[in-house]
């Protein structure tokens, strides 16, 4: 499974090796790790991973990270305040 993101030089999606990518948008997805984390880099890493999870899961070809975005629940006492979300679009080859 690639990770791919969109190149505004070449103005096409292109992999990791930054060769083209021809590939055919299959699903949006929407992952959540809101379990509590330590810290916002945890977060961060656990919801990576869920997106890759859910990408094997979904027998995709490649995937593209949209966004990813950690939160704070700004609690004094919270032993784990971290959580985190990202939105990713996967892909399936032609």
């Amino acid at each position: 499974m690639k990770k791919i993101k969109f190149s505004e030089e070449l103005e096409c999606l292109v992999d990791e090796k930054y060769e083209k990518y021809e590939g055919k948008r299959f699903k949006t997805i929407t992952v959540w790790a809101g379990d509590g984390y330590h810290s916002h880099n945890s977060a961060e890493q656990e919801v990576r991973r869920r997106v890759e999870d859910q990408a094997r899961l979904h027998q995709t070809d490649a995937y593209e990270l949209i966004s990813v975005s950690t939160f704070d629940s700004k609690q004094e006492y919270d032993p784990k305040p971290c959580t985190a979300t990202a939105t990713a679009i996967l892909y399936k080859s032609k």
